[in-house]
């Protein structure tokens, strides 16, 4: 008999393993020099954020779950159908490092964050083109002009900027 995993457990899995790879990562960054340590640890610190957020969801959902006297067990076809997901958006993003210091930042993360969207299935023109433009705008504001970080402008297309 195959035993079945609680969505709620993975989820709880998953912040406990960021957690650690944070940690590790914390480990390294003292080894970076002070002067070019900022940005790795603002990125930890948005990582460690974002994880905190999910944690407290996914604490939330098992409250919840108990005192419904229920269980969202996932298994089989549900795990296989996240796995090749799960696995599709690590492609996209493996395409995505790849191509950033082919095309440059700004090209790739637009082409990343249009096909992310469509992959999601977001139908919205406005959104589908303004949201992935808004934002690789904003985050190259911020890299460029706020953490002072040169983003990869590309060797088989430049971009003027």
């Amino acid at each position: 008999m195959q035993k079945k995993i609680n969505n709620t457990t993975l989820d709880l899995l998953i912040c406990t393993g960021i957690y650690a790879a944070l940690a590790a990562f914390y480990t390294q960054l003292m080894k970076i020099p002070k002067d070019v340590r900022g940005y790795p640890a603002f990125l930890m610190a948005g990582a460690c954020l974002f994880n905190t957020i999910l944690l407290i969801q996914t604490i939330g959902k098992m409250r919840k779950e108990r005192a419904d006297g229920e269980s969202s067990g996932v298994a089989g076809d549900v795990f296989r159908s996240n796995f090749i997901k799960i696995v599709t958006y690590v492609v996209i993003f493996a395409a995505y490092i790849f191509l950033i210091p082919k095309v440059g930042y700004i090209l790739a993360t637009f082409l990343f964050l249009l096909g992310m969207l469509l992959y999601i299935g977001v139908r919205d023109v406005k959104a589908i083109v303004l949201l992935p433009l808004l934002m690789t705008a904003v985050i190259y504001a911020l890299f460029t002009y706020v953490l002072v970080v040169i983003l990869p402008k590309g060797t088989w297309i430049t971009l003027p900027f």
